[in-house]
């Protein structure tokens, strides 16, 4: 989380204010938002009737919360328990960094490995929205084994995502026709 508060900063991120250690724990002093809740309890609660609209402004945020991640050489394993969200905003932040992996320190002197490590966490960054989108996609609409409501645009970032090997980065995601079509509403 220290790394990650080193300008740039992002609006996307749970902000750390503060550690102490003690004898017998660390304190961690962070942002709490208030009126939020995790993406699972947003999802239980909306009862997996999200608008695709809705989706799209989620997963926006989250691809550019985790190439700041990345960009800052941490990878952040990205689920539904770990992105707080603001039911009334839908802005988002990437929490819990307790299973995070800190990458870039260990590969600052091999420049080669640098690039291979990254492009193997931006992989499973990417993975990680995958998983994330389809599985709040399936549920858009009345049922979840019909996909047929979604844009054409949506899907085509679907079947990209789900081809093994297609080498789509973070970047690439959010250059993709979905982002820049507007949403109905």
């Amino acid at each position: 989380m220290f790394m990650l508060q080193k300008s740039p900063t992002s609006a996307h991120i749970n902000q750390l204010y503060g550690m102490y250690v003690l004898k017998d724990q660390d304190v961690l002093v962070l942002e709490d938002p208030h009126h939020r809740m995790t993406l699972y309890e947003f999802y239980q609660r909306s009862r997996g009737s999200l608008m695709e609209h809705a989706v799209k402004y989620i997963v926006q945020q989250l691809v550019v919360a985790l190439q700041h991640c990345l960009d800052h050489g941490v990878y952040h394993k990205t689920h539904m328990l770990n992105v707080l969200i603001y039911p009334n905003t839908l802005k988002v932040k990437l929490t819990n960094f307790g299973d995070a992996l800190f990458f870039k320190e260990r590969c600052d002197d091999e420049p080669i490995l640098n690039s291979a490590v990254r492009e193997s966490a931006e992989w499973v960054a990417t993975n990680d929205i995958r998983k994330l989108l389809d599985h709040l996609v399936t549920r858009i609409g009345p049922w979840f084994w019909q996909r047929s409501h979604l844009s054409k645009e949506c899907l085509d970032l679907l079947e990209k995502l789900n081809v093994r090997g297609s080498g789509i980065t973070l970047d690439a995601i959010l250059h993709h026709d979905w982002f820049k079509t507007p949403s109905k509403r």
